[in-house]
């Protein structure tokens, strides 16, 4: 599969691993917690690991488990790739206990977000973040990386001292989406309104006769 950047992405169906697998069910942090604390800070920085899962280490009992064939043979992974069930939830683990006790910084995934107040207090925040993730001898994405912006653009919110709102460009395709038809176009639609449930009051009343 190719990427957006112009790079392959190896695909390979792990369906039957994922079976023997028993999956780490470390949490991910709750989005609403993660934009409450986001919320009026005036400085931004986003951090992006590269190739994340590939940069955590298979155990070598489990690497058999991920074996596929090519036409030049067949080989297996020695790090985390793609598609494995265990994989976001060991990844968040990861991070999580990576920066831990650090100030200023929310990790949802490979993102990562260092913030302050001011700009001093950011830039603290950042060079501390920076450490930990040398230390640990993490490689970031540089092309990917966004440094000292006064908003945010995450998970299809914006988020800036004034507050949170919608993407605009999210708002659009929600605008733009094409009325349901039937049961299974209806939940498709609610599930894409809902995600901004929380700027439309008394959003249950709104959409009950839908």
């Amino acid at each position: 599969m190719q990427k957006k950047g112009g790079g392959i992405r190896l695909c390979v169906d792990l369906r039957e691993p994922n079976k023997a697998i028993v999956i780490d069910r470390h949490p991910h942090p709750h989005i609403e917690e993660v934009f409450a604390e986001l919320c009026g800070a005036k400085m931004f920085s986003t951090l992006d690991l590269q190739s994340a899962y590939h940069q955590v280490m298979l155990n070598e009992d489990s690497r058999d488990l991920t074996a596929f064939i090519t036409h030049e043979g067949l080989f297996h992974f020695k790090c985390v790739p793609d598609g494995l069930a265990s994989a976001p939830s060991a990844f968040q683990k990861m991070t999580s206990l990576i920066l831990k006790n650090q100030c200023g910084v929310q990790c949802y995934l490979d993102d990562i977000i260092v913030f302050g107040n001011t700009s001093e207090e950011h830039d603290n925040n950042l060079q501390s973040v920076l450490n930990c993730i040398s230390t640990a001898g993490l490689q970031l994405n540089r092309s990917k990386c966004k440094f000292r912006q006064t908003e945010l653009s995450f998970l299809g919110h914006t988020i800036s001292q004034a507050g949170l709102k919608p993407d605009p460009d999210h708002i659009l395709a929600i605008s733009n989406a094409p009325p349901p038809t039937d049961l299974q176009t209806l939940r498709s639609f609610l599930g894409l309104t809902f995600w901004y449930a929380k700027f439309i009051p008394n959003y249950a009343s709104v959409i009950e006769p839908l």
